[in-house]
């Protein structure tokens, strides 16, 4: 993964959040709601986080999948969000950790940064914690902190429709697109979305196919809009605006070399 010369911020995405249970909460399982049913599983472990509160305490994410849990349709992200159990740091300090189950397929195909921003985004609202998405990272030959946990998922469809205040709204979409300035460019395909959580962004996932470096793209964010022009082997030209004032002082860009997508994130204003 590597990153173009701007600052990194933070990116949410709709959760559907099911619920693993402590012990006790397995045992109550069996009396719970009969028109939501619940299924206790072991997922398998796929990789660490390791982050920090606001207030400096360390955590740990233990990102886990299983096939138990649906793909995403849409843009809605089924995930299950343990509870918050402690374990031990390589100093021997104690620290909390939280297990997080994502579909396997999804999981395997999409360890990127928007993923993982919505996995920290997510367990802060759920839990209420101010965690400090700036200061994660991956751990590297630890795909678990801590003993693994069964937990126990709410078996209900994966809905189409947007729950109430949804985090994410579809604003533009590639067949929206701006048409390009030259004729002799290509307007790339890409996705604009609104994110309406606790923070307000602009992100766009723009679709680079046959650029295979940062060096090859010239990217302008201003408050309003954004231009993007390659000069590699695919020439692009893209132009749009956002619907409403962005922060470009604090707005973000990220270009994943191997699926060859650029991933743009604007603060609102």
């Amino acid at each position: 993964m590597t990153f173009l010369e701007v600052d990194r911020t933070s990116m949410e995405s709709k959760l559907l959040l099911n619920e693993e249970g402590s012990s006790m909460d397995s045992l109550l399982s069996s009396i719970g709601s009969p028109s939501v049913p619940t299924k206790l599983i072991t997922p398998t472990p796929g990789l660490c986080i390791k982050t920090f509160t606001k207030s400096q305490e360390k955590v740990f994410i233990n990102v886990c999948h299983t096939d138990e849990i649906p793909p995403p349709k849409g843009a809605t992200i089924p995930m299950s969000i343990g509870s918050e159990k402690e374990v031990t740091d390589k100093s021997g300090e104690p620290c909390v950790a939280f297990d997080v189950a994502l579909n396997s397929t999804f999981f395997n195909n999409n360890k990127n940064e928007i993923v993982m921003l919505t996995i920290i985004n997510g367990i802060a609202d759920k839990h209420g914690i101010d965690l400090d998405e700036d200061r994660y990272v991956i751990l590297k030959n630890i795909k678990y902190k801590g003993k693994i946990s069964p937990m126990n998922i709410e078996q209900r469809p994966v809905k189409q429709d947007p729950p109430k205040q949804p985090l994410i709204s579809e604003i533009i979409t590639k067949e929206q697109k701006v048409p390009a300035r030259e004729s002799n460019f290509t307007t790339p395909d890409y996705n604009l979305i609104k994110i309406d959580g606790s923070r307000q962004f602009y992100a766009t996932e723009i679709d680079l196919k046959d650029v295979t470096s940062k060096d090859e793209i010239n990217l302008q964010l201003g408050e309003d809009r954004v231009y993007l022009a390659t000069n590699g082997k695919m020439k692009y030209e893209l132009e749009y605006h956002f619907p409403e004032t962005v922060n470009s002082d604090l707005s973000a860009a990220e270009f994943d070399p191997v699926k060859q997508i650029l991933t743009v994130v604007a603060p609102l204003k």
